[in-house]
């Protein structure tokens, strides 16, 4: 690190080295950048806290009672560091991804500014640097650099910040610390396929058979061709897996698709029932008033006849009293006679009204049908019918 301030992430490589920093720092769960990353023995990292959701949470039903549990990525088993634990502290004991922790601390880092160092010791603190010392690893202002770095310094490799391409600290790769131990991690364990420093091979894996240096494994497999043959293996995975993810894709358009057309049916049908409900209600509600109607002029016309005979007997009944009282004799006989006439024309009322008289009552009679889920049915709103009882007669 320089001194005045670290140098900025774009100055390494800058499009493949930002793209391929951000594809490792993505968890594959949360898709965000990991925080306290903790890889499995598959070497896949996730952050602490989405990869404890995901075992406590996420592994339910029949895998609720299992000792161990598959990569959230490629599936592989992977037992806890200690059984005796609960789920929800299985995702703490993981190892952390040192790798990842030194990229994210990179990445954060990259947007501080670059400042003179003598400035920062002088007298302007925030005073921009033009110009990296490669010999001392010192960062220069423009005045800095011609009245003190060039009067000390006569030959040194110097490089103008504002001219230089992306590869101003290629050759010089930031050493990976181990987090326990503060140590440079330059040691990788085959057996258990993880890197660590001096001090972690001789605590944790003085028994195991294949530990070398970072370089010498990285040459055998290049010698080996391991790096070719594994580069190969992941494009024809990774073509594999687009292609299953794009069958994935149309798959999910499908449904919508199927979705779409079959809520717009359903939306349909549902407008034609009501159409077809619109127009049974109309029908049957003219039918109802229809039959009703017709009843109250059936029983409206006998009530006529009824009230005017009523009428004429009741005048009949006063004038006989009348001519009674007034001695009225040949009244009385013309009377008489009248009344005997409207007794039979209430008689012959009686017989041909009366006695054949129904009580009607019509009614709203609704079919069971209407409350089944039989597909066969139609969608009856029931019928009008009409109950003819015996009509009570007074004495």
């Amino acid at each position: 690190m320089a001194e005045g301030g670290p140098l900025p992430g774009d100055h390494v490589n800058k499009d493949n080295t930002a793209l391929l920093a951000d594809q490792l720092l993505e968890c594959p769960i949360c898709m965000e950048q990991m925080r306290k990353a903790k890889s499995l023995p598959c070497l896949h990292s996730f952050c602490e806290e989405c990869l404890s959701t995901y075992i406590v949470t996420d592994l339910s039903g029949e895998m609720a009672a299992m000792t161990s549990i598959p990569c959230p990525v490629c599936r592989k088993i992977t037992s806890p560091v200690n059984h005796s634990e609960g789920k929800e502290m299985w995702a703490q004991h993981f190892p952390a991804n040192n790798l990842i922790q030194h990229l994210t601390k990179q990445k954060e880092m990259a947007g501080t500014p670059l400042y003179c160092g003598p400035c920062k010791k002088t007298k302007n603190k925030e005073t921009p640097a033009k110009f990296l010392c490669r010999g001392y690893e010192k960062l220069f202002c423009e005045h800095c650099k011609i009245n003190f770095h060039d009067i000390v310094h006569d030959v040194c490799d110097i490089v103008n910040l504002n001219e230089a391409n992306h590869d101003v600290t290629r050759g010089k790769q930031s050493a990976i610390t181990c987090s326990k131990h503060n140590l440079m991690m330059d040691y990788h364990c085959e057996n258990h396929k993880q890197i660590g420093c001096k001090k972690c091979i001789i605590t944790e894996h003085r028994q195991c058979d294949e530990v070398t240096t970072i370089k010498e494994y990285c040459e055998t497999k290049k010698n080996n061709l391991r790096l070719d043959d594994m580069e190969r293996s992941l494009t024809k995975a990774a073509n594999c897996i687009e292609l299953m993810v794009n069958a994935f894709d149309q798959q999910v358009e499908s449904l919508q698709r199927c979705q779409d057309v079959g809520l717009s049916s359903i939306s349909d049908h549902r407008q034609r029932i009501n159409t077809y409900l619109d127009k049974k209600q109309e029908e049957i509600t003219q039918e109802m008033i229809s039959k009703c109607k017709a009843e109250k002029a059936k029983v409206d016309l006998s009530k006529q006849k009824c009230s005017r005979l009523r009428v004429a007997i009741q005048n009949t009944k006063e004038a006989s009293q009348t001519a009674l009282r007034m001695e009225d004799h040949l009244g009385m006989i013309q009377l008489f006679h009248r009344g005997q006439t409207e007794i039979g024309a209430c008689n012959d009322l009686i017989d041909d009204i009366f006695y054949p008289l129904k009580s009607v009552s019509i009614n709203h009679d609704l079919n069971t049908n209407l409350f089944t889920t039989n597909p066969s049915t139609t969608l009856p709103l029931g019928s009008i019918l009409a109950k003819e009882q015996p009509f009570s007669i007074p004495d």
